[in-house]
């Protein structure tokens, strides 16, 4: 009898584990599409190359704005983009291993912060509605 009530407790904690598990990623899902993260935008973000980002015509900004550096997260992104901007980059970073290496590869080696994510905005504009 013990027997089958350790079973049956192991059960339900899994059966437990598993609905928490199925909520986070519920919540998870939703938070993403508040933010546009679609599996089409992955998809095109995952096209995206250094090369992409260098040759992008832009013109050049300074970093600072009346010789003050703008402020930047724990990520190091910038704290000039809006709140949405902010936290869909750190969702994007995460969810797209190659646009992390590629911003990694050109920042601030190549291109400042700002530019890139001015870029990459500006790439990504048909795909992402705010």
């Amino acid at each position: 009898m013990d027997w089958f009530i350790r079973n049956l407790t192991r059960s339900s904690s899994k059966t437990k584990t598993s609905n928490l598990q199925s909520q986070s990623n519920s919540k998870g899902e939703d938070e993403e599409q508040l933010y546009g993260i679609t599996g089409d935008l992955i998809n095109h973000v995952k096209s995206l190359t250094i090369d992409t980002f260098r040759n992008f015509p832009l013109q050049d900004e300074d970093e600072t704005t009346y010789g003050v550096e703008s402020p930047r997260t724990s990520a190091r992104i910038r704290k000039d983009l809006s709140q949405w901007q902010e936290r869909h980059a750190n969702l994007i970073l995460s969810r797209v291993k190659e646009l992390s290496q590629v911003r990694y590869k050109l920042c601030p080696g190549r291109l400042k912060e700002k530019q890139f994510w001015s870029i990459y905005f500006k790439l990504v504009r048909s795909h992402v509605i705010e």
